[in-house]
């Protein structure tokens, strides 16, 4: 999905995007990353 696309469905709501740049469908090679940052806004 383009980035442009998500940004205008989340603009409206103020919903915040994270983008890891070079990442496609499945997170292939940033799994630990995609983790950490999950971990972080769960415990924020």
């Amino acid at each position: 999905m383009p980035l442009a696309a998500v940004m205008d469905w989340a603009r409206p709501q103020m919903l915040p995007v994270t983008v890891i740049p070079g990442v496609e469908h499945f997170f292939h090679g940033q799994l630990t990353l995609l983790k950490h940052l999950v971990v972080r806004h769960l415990h924020t």
